[in-house]
């Protein structure tokens, strides 16, 4: 499901890393004007959530496993975060792409706790609704999220995927069992640590 995400994110957008089920990717002025990176960003968000739950559909159908993870599939839903603020992009020894950091970075990782019960959303905060309303990337609700360290205004845009989820042609019982046994293989290989998670986006080191 992360591919289906990653797949999408292409330039002047860049993957700064993968945070579990999380995607923390990024653009600064120096790949492409401001205004650029968020006509960009808004007309491919619509592309990721569809991208995404696409797979979703495509893998619940295809696989036989009847474990709770993947009997629970059609539970996952998608939910971005957007802001615009000032970073600080560095490089670590040993890595080929850049890390970021900064005050600023630390915002779009305090709303992933938010009060939005209605998935799949996109959450905006003020500097980046003040860009993406322009973008035609409209919000139907706004509300203001209290933390310890002070508040957040947000603004919420909930992509309409219900209507346009791609539905794959019914999967052979053996194109099932081939894609059961594919999900279980990689998955058993990454949890022995012996297989590496490629991303074409993505630097390998």
């Amino acid at each position: 499901l992360l591919e289906s995400i990653l797949d999408k994110i292409q330039s002047p957008l860049k993957v700064s890393k993968l945070e579990g089920d999380a995607v923390l990717f990024y653009g600064t002025k120096k790949d492409a004007p401001l205004d650029e990176i968020v006509a960009y960003t808004a007309q491919q968000l619509p592309h990721m959530f569809a991208s995404f739950y696409e797979k979703r559909e495509e893998i619940k159908n295809a696989n036989l496993c009847k474990c709770k993870s993947c009997a629970g599939i059609e539970m996952l839903q998608l939910k971005a975060i957007a802001h615009i603020g000032t970073i600080i992009e560095y490089t670590v020894k040993g890595r080929v792409e850049p890390e970021i950091g900064g005050g600023e970075v630390i915002i779009p990782h305090r709303l992933l706790k938010n009060s939005v019960k209605r998935k799949p959303y996109i959450v905006m905060t003020d500097a980046a609704y003040s860009r993406f309303k322009d973008a035609s990337l409209v919000a139907t609700d706004s509300r203001t999220e209290r933390y310890d360290s002070g508040t957040v205004r947000i603004h919420i845009n909930y992509p309409q995927v219900d209507g346009n989820i791609f539905t794959p042609a019914e999967p052979s019982l053996l194109g099932k069992i081939g894609e059961t046994l594919h999900i279980a293989y990689n998955g058993y290989l990454r949890l022995l640590r012996i297989k590496r998670s490629r991303f074409r986006n993505l630097p390998v080191v």
